[in-house]
């Protein structure tokens, strides 16, 4: 209701005593009365008018709300619907503004009181102190990077891929008995082709044999998330959900099998086909509910074991819960290619050496008693503190055939981990630097550009000789003035540099005024391709790699210290 909203803008403003810019497009709203608090807009760029208001308020799009904030101005949501309320609760969560109320809730008080909140000293402060952290971020690439920190990039990787300093998807995973090592594609043709892989596989535990009978080829397609996409019961409650959500989607599944079973078989057996399947839609119905009762208990169970006494099971008696990646004939392809076309000989060598240290590294990860952090069950992690102990073992370093002084150059690379802050912090850390960097080129680039001009191709078969003579005091003209330029060229040259090195002591400076980080050494995961990673930096010769080390220029040296700081694991924090 226009009508309705303009009276409440108009109440509102008068008895708060505030000036109100109104801003409308196809609503075509009307608020002005005669006096100095109302004014109508039409369509105008929020970077000319948002900077001359004290506040906002709008009705929460994500735009808009960025918009406002972005000039440090406090923050009043009227949602209407969609993700316009969940952007009025984020602002009321950043302390920038008052409670979302939808505009249909929205009335002369409220409106009125919200005027009064947003003109507050507080609010004010707040919101300016937002806009300098927005301000300082690069919102692009922030986003990408938050989504890159997203993946799971630790476990979709093939272990004997990274010793070898390459980055291949890990598409099987080795079962436990097999140290459950992740694979790539290529790696899995050369076991399969291995007269030896029988015999690697060959632990004839309990485990090692069910695993056997269940994968005879000793590996399985990899998963890279553990269960699926309703996600892991971590409380009480949320098992109790999942149990009733599991128990009525089961019922419904159960009676519907009485529809789809007789239309299944009607579609290949007509009639007959019809009744055939009305016939055996009881079974079905019995399988579905039976199921859905396995389901309700399953669920009801983890909420237990998980949510009272501190569990992190993924399910007890449904393996429904665990995630599956079914055999694809393009990764089939795959592997099929690698063994059809044959891998090389010294391929074949480095790829085994570097398996046989991966398993004997894994085995070492192991002794530090991984265990699944409690942000998810995807993979393990190990404590720093317990694995750097373990490292130094002896029986560990004879299986890794490292001598003390490899190991302790190993384990002073895990320590440096303790150093590293968590994600967000190093992507504030990382903005920050960009922009002094940008401040920095923006101040050196008033460099006077000099060009030489082209003297032209000129045809000199039908000049005269006066003409020959004035082309020849030209060309004379010219070579002085070439020289004179070649020297003007090495003073840019010179002055470029200078400019470069003052450049990178001015990176060196920034970077080192950045605020240190020290995480407890317990408290800090290391995942297993952070360990394999790490080995290599010390270990790579063991299976015969040439560390490659590349040139590069200054500037390129100070993006990479920028760069550095992401080169680590999302688990750090």
């Amino acid at each position: 209701d226009t009508s309705r909203l303009e009276e409440i803008i108009k109440t509102a403003a008068h008895d708060a005593g505030v000036r109100v810019i109104v801003q409308s497009s196809w609503s075509k709203m009307d608020v002005e009365d005669g006096s100095d608090l109302l004014r109508n807009i039409g369509p105008c760029p929020h970077d000319w008018l948002l900077p001359l208001c004290a506040g906002v308020i709008h009705h929460g799009g994500a735009g808009t709300v960025a918009a406002g904030l972005r000039y440090g101005l406090p923050t009043f949501v009227c949602p209407f619907f969609a993700d316009q309320f969940m952007w009025g609760f984020f602002v009321e969560l950043a302390k920038v503004g008052p409670k979302a109320v939808p505009v249909n809730k929205l009335d002369e008080k409220t409106l009125a009181d919200n005027f009064r909140t947003l003109a507050s000293k507080d609010l004010q402060k707040k919101a300016k102190e937002l806009s300098v952290h927005m301000n300082n971020e690069n919102g692009i690439l922030g986003g990408l990077e938050h989504w890159s920190d997203s993946l799971w990039v630790d476990n979709m990787l093939c272990d004997v891929s990274l010793f070898l300093g390459e980055t291949h998807l890990a598409r099987y995973k080795l079962t436990a008995a097999n140290h459950g090592l992740k694979v790539s594609s290529e790696v899995a043709a050369l076991l399969r082709t291995q007269s030896t892989w029988s015999a690697v596989r060959g632990l004839r535990t309990f485990a090692g044999l069910r695993e056997t009978v269940l994968h005879p080829s000793g590996m399985e397609r990899h998963a890279i998330t553990s269960h699926n996409l309703t996600g892991h019961v971590h409380s009480f409650h949320h098992g109790v959900y999942m149990a009733i959500v599991g128990l009525v989607t089961g019922v419904v599944n159960a009676v519907y099998q009485l529809l789809s079973q007789s239309d299944r078989f009607a579609r290949s057996g007509g009639a007959l086909g019809c009744l055939f399947g009305a016939a055996i839609s009881p079974f079905f119905l019995m399988a579905e509910a039976l199921k859905a009762l396995l389901v309700f208990w399953d669920r009801f169970a983890i909420a237990f074991t998980n949510g009272i006494f501190g569990k992190d099971y993924d399910y007890v008696l449904d393996r429904s819960w665990k995630a599956k990646v079914f055999k694809h004939r393009l990764i089939e392809a795959e592997v099929e290619t690698h063994m059809r076309q044959g891998i090389p000989k010294a391929r074949r060598r480095d790829l085994l050496k570097s398996f046989d240290f991966v398993a004997s590294a894994r085995m070492v990860f192991d002794s530090a008693k991984p265990q699944a952090p409690r942000e998810h069950q995807h993979f393990e992690v190990a404590s720093l503190t317990k694995l750097s102990a373990a490292l130094m073992e002896p029986k560990n370093l004879i299986k890794l055939k490292m001598t003390s002084r490899e190991a302790k150059r190993v384990q002073d690379q895990l320590d440096s981990l303790v150093t590293v802050p968590p994600s967000h912090i190093r992507r504030t850390m990382k903005f920050k630097l960009l922009r002094n960097l940008a401040k920095k080129i923006k101040s050196n680039s008033d460099i006077p550009e000099k060009s030489i001009q082209d003297p032209g191709n000129n045809d000199v078969s039908a000049l005269t000789i006066a003409e020959s003579e004035q082309l020849k005091r030209e060309e004379g003209n010219l070579h002085t003035e070439l020289a004179e330029a070649d020297g003007a060229e090495g003073i840019e040259a010179q002055e470029e540099s200078s400019m470069l090195k003052e450049m990178e002591t001015f990176m060196e400076k920034s970077y080192e005024q950045m605020p240190t980080w020290r995480s407890d050494p317990n408290d800090t995961m290391v995942s297993f391709s952070m360990f394999i990673q790490t080995l290599r930096t010390v270990c790579a010769s063991k299976a015969q790699i040439a560390t490659e080390f590349r040139t590069s220029t200054i500037m390129a040296k100070s993006r990479a210290r920028i760069d550095a700081m992401d080169d680590y694991s999302e688990y750090l924090h």
